[in-house]
């Protein structure tokens, strides 16, 4: 059986399953700027992205209530995470304990002092806790609005170390700096990404990837909000081939990808939106 990439975005998904109305249009969107030709672009390749409603978007070209039904027929279920096991509820009472304090640096001093010694807190969170705090104490000026701080101040002593503490001991590797992946080689994509995820002991398509910005500037969040897509997209379709997975699989599989802008992220998936 072969799958076709109806692709949705932010999901990302496929055109097959929208209204004529997107489909009809695509050829009117213009690539004036990074925005415009990143729905063009994903429109070519057969993709909606149902995250974004804002003028020139794909949804924008809808009436409110078809776009409240196609985000319904093609956002997947929720994944929902208790919170609680990973005993965060105790990590924020211990900051709340220490609430009122005026002085800055004796505040931070005093709660990261008092979560390293938690006995029941789990060691990734804790960890990913300390060295969050650590930064706000010692790297305070990355936190101001006008701080003249560069995209790789942010990745260094902030992004960096967090996701590597969150993927410690998880079978994952992450790479770091302007490299390509081989799965987007072999399709003639030489698309340099900030941050691959890739698996240490299989030889898979990449897991996700991550694009970093110091800013929200529109531009560039479009920029690499495109090149994460058609990148994902890639990776999907490997995925979906080399699993043999069939149409109730490839359908419920999904490539995760983040786009970083200073202090903030958003966290996107891709998948199909339907096949033959």
């Amino acid at each position: 059986m072969k799958i076709f990439p109806l692709s949705v975005v932010g999901i990302v998904s496929l055109y097959l399953t929208l209204p004529t109305t997107v489909g009809q249009n695509i050829e009117s969107y213009v690539s004036k700027d990074s925005k415009s030709s990143y729905f063009k672009t994903l429109g070519m390749n057969s993709i909606i992205d149902i995250s974004d409603d804002t003028e020139g978007s794909h949804l924008a070209e809808l009436d409110g209530e078809s776009q409240r039904r196609l985000v319904d027929l093609l956002s997947s279920s929720p994944t929902e995470q208790e919170i609680d096991q990973y005993n965060c509820h105790h990590l924020e009472s211990i900051i709340k304990k220490f609430n009122k304090m005026e002085d800055n640096d004796i505040f931070l001093d005093k709660i990261i002092k008092e979560i390293d010694e938690a006995p029941t807190a789990d060691k990734v969170v804790k960890r990913v806790y300390s060295q969050i705090l650590e930064s706000m104490r010692y790297d305070y000026y990355l936190y101001e609005t006008e701080n003249g701080s560069s995209e790789a101040d942010f990745i260094i002593k902030i992004y960096g170390p967090t996701m590597e503490n969150v993927f410690r001991g998880s079978g994952c590797r992450l790479i770091w700096g302007d490299t390509k992946s081989p799965s987007c080689l072999k399709q003639s994509n030489e698309s340099k990404l900030d941050m691959r995820v890739i698996s240490l002991y299989t030889k898979t398509e990449d897991l996700a990837l991550s694009e970093f910005a110091k800013k929200a500037a529109p531009w560039k969040y479009y920029y690499d909000k495109k090149k994460a897509v058609i990148v994902s997209l890639i990776h999907l379709k490997e995925h979906i081939k080399n699993g043999n997975l069939n149409l109730e699989e490839a359908k419920s599989f999904k490539v995760l990808f983040v786009l970083f802008k200073g202090l903030e992220s958003d966290i996107y998936t891709i998948r199909l939106g339907g096949g033959a």
